[in-house]
């Protein structure tokens, strides 16, 4: 028995030989025979062949070498490899003069004599013939006949011959009087190896299962069970695959954590895919089931998978699985292995880790909802999902808990876009030092899922002192768990205010070249000039150029110049009072200044300081101006000929506004000369308090009671300006 196994062994041995001997006999004849070599010659490049490709053919071939009009590439080159009873797409690549056309010929040398059979029209060893025009790239579909008649024999296809390509100008010779040989001139030729594989009835050859044994989250769907590989040999009449049978066995609960099953193909591409279904969807698969789909096999190993949609409540550590019991190509074949070994687990969701960012720029005073810290929570699986139910803060860092107000918590789900869409929790309102608790309810995805704190900057919140949080333990699971980073978040509190964009013209109308502020004794308090430039400075921050001092009640004088070139330009001046960042406009005492346009360079105009109904302290003042606009708006992008400036000024405060408190008089008694002026009788003292808004005296009665002979005795009374004096008799005074 050895002996007839060990002939037997030398026997198949020998015949394989013998076979590989007859191919590459076959490919060696076609490599020895003798073919002509054409000649071209080429005008900038014109004419050369620069890529020849058989799509789905195996042949991809770009060239970009002059070679006199003829290049070989049967030894450098793999073979194309084409099927009999298949359409392949040819594609050939051209230079071109784009006002010349060109013609394009293919032959295959089938009865593989050396010679390549020409016709004006394709037929027999001229498989195509591409008429003449200037499009660089041209196309033709080809099938693969099983027999072809050529000058010496009806041959069969199946083998390997050479094929030749020649591209020529159609004013050299039209496309059907190429010839395969000889000179075109601005004509290149390109010779290549064809593989023709024989047309064989297809057959079923044997099929198998894979499993994929990855952990599984639930809420997922198309994912991949097991794998079913049907193998083929042959080409023509095409078998189908039309049934798969299947069951679940080997699931924990199929009914509990399946909601549907599909099964995909991905043809010969062993890769999984969730592209093309094959069959209907089978849903709540629990047990066995089949799918029917109508497949078209190819020659090789074809692939199918089948899904499960995982359901989203499915329990955790639980398995699914499923078994290939049958399936029907052409007849009913039985897959080698139908329960391959293994499953697929559902992840149970589960706390990986949490850290927290932080947001340390300035905040606008009264904003809401500013970003301080953000959280983020990493879970990993997806059944039985986790819950965040409390986040702890706190306020360390900040100067003081009047400059935050309604602390916020919001979640954005796994998205790491912050958002103020949904909150968890809720609101506080004002939150302590030391620790805040904020407690909701978040189910958690699998990945990384964020939360943020925020506040409200309220508008009384003291400037330049500082806001500050930390998020310091979250509760996951009913597990309080400690961010790897605690760190604090501090944002320092100013003013953000709005952007002025636009341009000046180009002959710089609209620059603001003098601003200029005068107390009422004429000191100047601020004093900023500049030149006029052309496309230049839409926005210029002058608030480091010095602070004036302004005192409530007193009136200043505030000059001003931008050039204008006697075109009409509007400006508007604004003090922020309230510190709002915001410029209040219209009829109010934020707007200082608007009078409409002027075609005049120069302003100027008096500005009293409001006694009441503004802040003290330092305020952003911004001028504006704006090309044809006697309301210029202090925000915003405007057109050309707009510039403007910001400066600071700083309100001192004049004292209180005047009150009366009273008054009284005050006798003289001397003894007064006659023959005299001026002589004090009464005096009159009237008491107010505060330095704001000052009274004016408008009238004193008095009267001459006492004066023995007023008539005669006095000649004229006068009262005196500073003193408020009288300057009459009332009591007695003895003439001298």
């Amino acid at each position: 028995m050895k002996h007839f196994y060990a002939i037997k062994k030398l026997f198949t041995a020998r015949i394989c030989c013998i076979i590989l001997s007859l191919f590459f006999l076959k490919i060696s004849q076609v490599q020895a025979q003798t073919y002509c070599s054409p000649t071209g010659t080429y005008s900038s490049n014109n004419a050369r062949i620069t890529n020849v490709t058989i799509t789905s053919g195996g042949l991809n071939n770009s060239n970009s070498t002059l070679a006199g009009g003829y290049q070989n590439f049967t030894g450098s080159v793999a073979a194309a490899s084409v099927l009999q009873g298949t359409a392949y797409t040819f594609s050939i690549s051209r230079t071109l003069d784009a006002a010349s056309s060109y013609g394009i010929k293919v032959w295959i040398d089938f009865d593989n004599n050396g010679t390549f059979d020409n016709f004006t029209t394709a037929q027999g060893e001229l498989i195509q013939v591409v008429s003449a025009n200037t499009t660089a790239t041209r196309t033709f579909s080809y099938t693969i006949p099983t027999t072809v008649t050529t000058s010496t024999a009806t041959v069969n296809t199946a083998g390997t011959w050479r094929m030749r390509v020649r591209n020529v100008y159609n004013g050299t010779a039209t496309p059907g009087n190429i010839s395969p040989c000889g000179n075109h001139n601005f004509s290149e030729a390109e010779d290549y190896l064809i593989t023709i594989g024989a047309n064989t009835p297809m057959s079923y050859v044997s099929s198998t299962t894979t499993q994929n044994t990855a952990a599984i989250n639930s809420s997922l769907t198309g994912q991949q069970v097991i794998g079913i590989q049907i193998v083929t040999t042959g080409t023509s009449s095409p078998l189908s695959a039309t049934s798969f049978s299947f069951n679940t066995n080997g699931s924990t609960n199929a009914t509990g954590d399946i909601s549907n099953a599909k099964l995909y193909s991905t043809g010969t591409s062993s890769t999984f895919a969730t592209t093309t279904q094959a069959g209907s969807t089978v849903s709540g698969p629990n047990g066995s089931f089949t799918i029917t789909p109508s497949v078209t096999l190819s020659s090789g190993t074809n692939y199918f998978w089948l899904t499960y949609d995982i359901n989203s409540n499915a329990t955790g550590n639980n398995v699914v699985d499923a078994e290939c019991t049958s399936i029907t190509v052409g007849s009913a074949q039985t897959p080698s292995v139908t329960a391959p070994a293994g499953s697929r687990q559902i992840i149970a969701m589960s706390y990986t880790s949490s850290t927290t960012t932080q947001v340390n720029t300035s905040v606008n005073r009264n904003s809401t909802n500013q970003q301080f810290v953000g959280l983020q929570v990493v879970v990993t699986g997806a059944s039985s999902p986790l819950s965040v139910s409390s986040i702890d803060f706190s306020t360390t860092g900040t100067t003081s808990l009047g400059d935050i107000s309604n602390a916020k918590i919001w979640s954005t789900g796994t998205s790491s876009t912050f958002a103020t869409t949904t909150q968890f929790g809720s609101t506080i309102s004002s939150p302590v030092s030391g620790t805040n608790t904020v407690t909701g309810s978040t189910t958690l995805s699998s990945g990384t899922n964020y939360f943020w704190l925020t506040y409200d900057i309220p508008s009384g919140a003291i400037l330049y002192e500082y806001a500050a949080g930390a998020i310091t333990s979250v509760t996951v699971g009913g597990t309080p768990q400690t961010p790897s980073s605690i760190a604090s978040a501090s944002r320092q509190i100013v003013l953000v205010y709005c952007s002025a964009s636009g341009s000046t013209n180009l002959a710089g109308n609209g620059y603001v070249t003098l601003f200029k502020i005068r107390d009422p004794s004429n000191n100047v308090l601020l004093n900023k000039t500049a030149t006029a430039q052309a496309s230049c400075c839409d926005y210029i921050d002058n608030t480091g150029v010095g602070t004036p001092n302004l005192t409530q009640g007193v009136t200043y004088t505030i000059d001003g110049s931008s050039q204008t070139q006697g075109f009409a330009y509007g400006r508007g001046i604004w003090i922020d009072y309230n510190d709002d960042a915001t410029f209040t406009t219209g009829a109010n005492v934020e707007q200082i200044f608007l009078p409409g346009t002027s075609g005049t360079d120069a302003f100027s105009f008096s500005y009293t300081v409001p006694s009441s109904g503004i802040s003290l302290g330092t305020h952003r003042l911004r001028i504006r101006t704006h090309y044809n606009d006697g309301n210029p708006s202090p925000c915003g992008s405007l057109a050309s000929g707009a510039q403007a400036m910001d400066f600071q000024v700083n309100i001192v405060s004049g004292g209180s506004p005047m009150t009366y408190t009273s008054s009284t008089t005050t006798q003289n008694n001397a003894d007064v000369g006659r023959n005299t002026t001026n002589q004090q009788i009464v005096g009159l003292q009237v008491v107010t308090t505060g330095g704001l808004t000052p009274f004016n005296v408008t009238s004193i009665s008095f009267n001459t009671t006492g004066s023995t002979s007023p008539s005669t005795d006095i000649s004229f009374q006068h009262i005196g300006i500073l003193s408020l004096e009288f300057h009459v008799d009332k009591l007695s005074r003895p003439l001298l």
